[in-house]
């Protein structure tokens, strides 16, 4: 017959609660530490995919067909003939009544003397830049084309420290 010395059964069951212990602790804050980086990736692809698609949208938008070709060609008419100003808000709006894109909320044309807003909504303050294009007019100056859609997760905190989130 074995004999069990009880003052050892205690220290042993002592270690095994010890390391029950710490290995709950530290699986509790590996899965935190997990968690945070996961949905840090989360919002980092999701606002890519969301540049991405109004990278496409703005790309569409340069080559809707009009009367006299393009948008984007009516972008660098309407530079200097201001009539043609009136017929790019005109078709600004109708393309995007028809996208109805929550990334596609208005338009800035920074010609070289000049910026024109396009369709934008009284709270400038809450949207972002997620596109920009690059034309050119007759005299090889740039024409920028900036897309502004819904306020980014990342910039909403920086633009509203008090608040908690999107």
């Amino acid at each position: 017959m074995i004999r069990i010395n009880k003052r050892g059964l205690v220290h042993h069951w002592a270690d095994l609660v010890f390391t029950v212990f710490f290995g709950l602790l530290l699986f509790f804050f590996l899965n935190g530490v997990l968690q945070g980086s996961v949905k840090a990736q989360e919002k980092t692809s999701l606002e890519m995919l969301n540049q991405a698609q109004a990278q496409e949208l703005l790309l569409t938008y340069l080559r809707t067909p009009v009367e006299e070709g393009t948008i984007s060609d009516l972008i660098v008419r309407a530079e200097q003939q201001p009539e043609h100003q009136a017929k790019l808000q005109q078709r600004t709006k109708k393309f995007v009544q028809n996208a109805g894109n929550r990334l596609f909320q208005g338009i800035v044309i920074n010609y070289p003397q000049d910026e024109i807003p396009l369709l934008f909504p009284e709270y400038l303050q809450k949207l972002s830049a997620y596109a920009t294009i690059s034309l050119y007019n007759s005299q090889n100056q740039e024409i920028k084309v900036t897309l502004y859609g819904e306020l980014k997760a990342s910039e909403y905190s920086s633009r509203f420290p008090s608040g908690g989130g999107v």
